[in-house]
């Protein structure tokens, strides 16, 4: 509550100036001075002395004119229409004129007037500035916060401090019911919480800040003013003060208005900080929850798991009661891998093709978008599937922008599945739709790799039986049953046998890759002489070497411990080397097999 200043007429050094002018002027000796009506104390610049008389000051009051008594006259001061003091004129022999005491009067009236005036100035500029320090002080105070709870209570309290109000409360909106309920408060007593709320409930009507007196109330005076944001009102900030000494000014309610301005910005501001705070808690928790499903997803390559995985999580992170996951074949049919919470296993019973064609999911795949649906009653392409259900949401697996598949999840509760939970199952049917895909080329690729393996053991087994005739023929005509033969026809046989025994050992290969690929491949272990094996490979590849010009040098020590192995796959494996060392260095190379045993080995 705000006083207005005491301003004591003479307490300025114009007012001396002017009233020694004056007094120079009179033609006697004459003493002029500025007396208040109240008779407070007077300044006398002039000649003579100064002597009041009460009775006089109070005739200027009561008629508004001057008045006179022996050697003494006082004449009204008035400054904006208000009487504000008296001029007296006192001198040891003849008063001046009337008229002239008048005159000296409105000079006064003029001068007190500009004084007054600048001096009411430079108390609203320094009253104005000291305002201005204290609402930036409040401001820090509150914007510093993002509490929402603590600002409110910050609010309130700086508001009670600066306007010195006895009680007081601030009422926030709900921001979905958008009814007024009071968040902090400050000594209310029985009855103050109904007469508040009706005030706040008129200025959050109107918008625009109220002074009301209560008489018939326990706090009889009440300031309040609306806490608008940017774009809605907040709620607001009432104040109340007991009669008789409570009472609220225009300018308090500028004050007030002033901080409920920042108030309002600071409550905005915790609450956008609350709401992005439990989003980023949520959007965190969301990823992690996504991070361990890929983590999952991407250790099976069984698309039947990676369907299972899917569901499960879905099911889980949504509390829906019941779901499925379906896959379009190549015709364009539906059919349901994976379901949980059913009265029957939909996998393997006959759906209804309506599931598909008319249903929510249905629905879901040829729009190829997500359809939620907070009421199933009010959706005329719902399917029952299970009994109560209310609400339902269906999120299309896309493969290439296009639908092969959805993902269908129920709940028996009115809107148990929201917007929230409609884009957690499109993230995660973005995952599954990878690991499907890996896991169904997986699989393509294992087929294709049995076929391969099969088609490749087929064919070896079918030249093993030419090349076995072959082979018989040759061994015939070598030994005269076909007649003699000549040198020349001596040398084209052992051609034919040489390629004959290479194709049979291109066709072992062949066997034994495709044993290895199909996990068949068995090792006949025994304990193998290493240097005999050594040289026996280094003579078989003799004279492939020495076409080359190359020389094969065998660094082998004496007393080497056998290996356990199996000796036709070691010596191949010999073969192989060598015969790549000899193709790929240039003529005249040496090729060098160094063997070395490392000590602490086991043999087997």
């Amino acid at each position: 509550m705000s006083e207005q200043p005491n301003l004591r007429l003479g307490d300025n050094t114009r007012a001396r100036q002017v009233l020694g002018s004056l007094a120079a002027t009179a033609a006697a000796p004459v003493g002029l001075w500025i007396a208040n009506l109240s008779g407070a104390p007077a300044v006398v610049p002039a000649r003579v002395s100064a002597q009041e008389s009460p009775d006089l000051l109070a005739q200027v009051a009561r008629r508004k004119a001057p008045a006179a008594q022996p050697g003494l006259m006082a004449a009204p001061l008035w400054v904006d229409g208000a009487l504000v003091g008296a001029l007296m004129v006192s001198s040891p022999g003849e008063l001046p004129p009337l008229a002239m005491v008048e005159a000296w009067a409105q000079v006064v009236s003029v001068v007190l007037g500009t004084e007054l005036a600048r001096h009411a100035l430079a108390q609203e500029l320094i009253h104005r500035y000291a305002e201005i320090n204290l609402l930036y002080s409040i401001g820090e105070t509150i914007g510093s916060c993002l509490d929402l709870d603590q600002v409110v209570e910050l609010v309130l309290q700086e508001s009670g401090r600066i306007i010195s109000a006895h009680k007081g409360v601030v009422i926030l909106l709900d921001e979905e019911s958008r009814q007024p309920a009071i968040k902090a408060s400050y000594g209310l007593a029985q009855g103050d919480h109904a007469l508040l709320l009706q005030v706040a409930t008129r200025v959050l009507h109107t918008g625009a800040a109220e002074i009301s007196q209560a008489h018939d109330a326990p706090a009889h005076a009440v300031l309040c003013v609306p806490l608008r944001g940017k774009n809605k009102t907040l709620g607001a900030i009432a104040l109340a003060a007991k009669q008789p000494d409570g009472f609220f000014t225009a300018s308090d309610s500028k004050l007030l208005t002033a901080l409920a301005h920042q108030a309002a910005t600071a409550i905005e501001n915790a609450r956008l900080y609350t709401i992005t705070d439990q989003e980023l808690t949520s959007r965190l928790g969301e990823l992690y929850i996504l991070q361990e499903i890929d983590r999952q997803l991407n250790a099976s390559l069984d698309p039947q798991q990676v369907l299972e995985i899917s569901l499960d999580w879905a099911l889980q992170s949504t509390q829906a009661a019941a779901g499925a996951i379906a896959i379009l074949d190549t015709t364009g049919s539906g059919r349901i891998l994976s379901s949980r919470g059913y009265p029957v296993d939909l996998s393997k019973a006959q759906m209804d093709d309506a599931w598909f064609e008319k249903g929510i999911a249905g629905r879901a795949i040829q729009r190829n978008e997500p359809v939620l649906v907070p009421d199933v009653q009010d959706d005329p392409d719902y399917v029952p599937t299970r009994r109560g259900i209310r609400s339902q949401l269906a999120v299309p697996i896309r493969r290439e922008h296009q639908a092969v598949g959805v993902i269908s999840l129920e709940s028996p509760v009115p809107g148990g599945l929201d917007a929230a939970d409609l884009e957690f199952i499109a993230r995660l049917a973005d995952h599954a739709t990878v690991a499907i895909e890996n896991a169904r080329l997986f699989e393509s690729v294992r087929r294709a790799n049995e076929a391969k393996s099969e088609f490749v053991s087929t064919v070896a087994h079918e030249l093993k039986v030419p090349m076995t005739a072959i082979r018989g023929f040759v061994s015939l005509m070598e030994g005269g049953a076909a007649g003699p033969i000549s040198d020349k026809q001596r040398g084209y046989l052992g051609i034919i046998t040489a390629n004959v025994n290479r194709m049979s050992s291109l066709i072992s290969d062949l066997l034994d890759i495709a044993h290895l690929e199909a996990g068949v491949a068995q090792m006949e272990k025994e304990a193998v002489q290493i240097k005999p094996l050594i040289e026996r490979v280094a003579g078989g590849l003799g004279d492939r070497l020495a076409a080359k010009g190359q020389e094969i040098v065998l660094q082998i020590p004496d007393g080497l411990a056998p290996a356990w192995a199996d000796p036709a796959r070691l010596e191949q494996i010999l073969v192989n080397l060598v015969d790549n060392a000899s193709k790929y260095s240039p003529a005249g190379q040496q090729i060098v097999v160094i063997v070395q045993q490392e000590e602490g080995l086991p043999h087997r």
